[in-house]
């Protein structure tokens, strides 16, 4: 597993959170990316990238249509910076097919989308392990480049 990916109802104050928290810099912001969500939806967020050696924090604002996924796991107070999911990243597209069909086999998937080059999915792992599990597989020029590396 490559990334951690984050949740926030306030992109610019999680991301100072994050960095002062784990001594990173400036994250890559993708402000207003809309992207794929359930059932043929899409949501539209602010996205924020760093790594921090071999692990990418991903910060994630919803700002409109599928906004559910990714907020239901707010707590019930004004600022919230959640765990949302683990991110797997497989660079081969086959042993991506191969890690959605074995997961498709525990958990349901809710999100399943093509995009990059490549695609991501989500399944829902939350009775086992409290989040989320994302699988995605995209050529590293198109996901990484630009991504700040501490």
């Amino acid at each position: 597993y490559l990334q951690l990916g984050y949740v926030t109802n306030d992109f610019g104050r999680a991301i100072d959170l994050v960095r002062r928290t784990h001594g990173l810099g400036r994250f890559k912001e993708m402000p207003e990316l809309t992207i794929g969500a359930r059932d043929g939806q899409t949501v539209t967020c602010h996205f924020a990238l760093a790594f921090m050696g071999g692990t990418q924090f991903e910060i994630i604002h919803p700002l409109a249509g599928d906004r559910a996924f990714y907020e239901e796991v707010f707590p019930d107070r004004d600022f919230a910076l959640c765990l949302h999911h683990m991110g797997h990243y497989f660079p081969d597209p086959v042993d991506y097919a191969s890690a959605k069909a074995a997961s498709a086999a525990k958990w349901s998937k809710p999100v399943d989308h093509a995009i990059f080059d490549g695609g991501y999915c989500y399944f829902d792992a939350r009775k086992d392990f409290g989040h989320y599990l994302e699988l995605y597989s995209f050529p590293a020029d198109t996901h990484f480049e630009g991504v700040p590396r501490y």
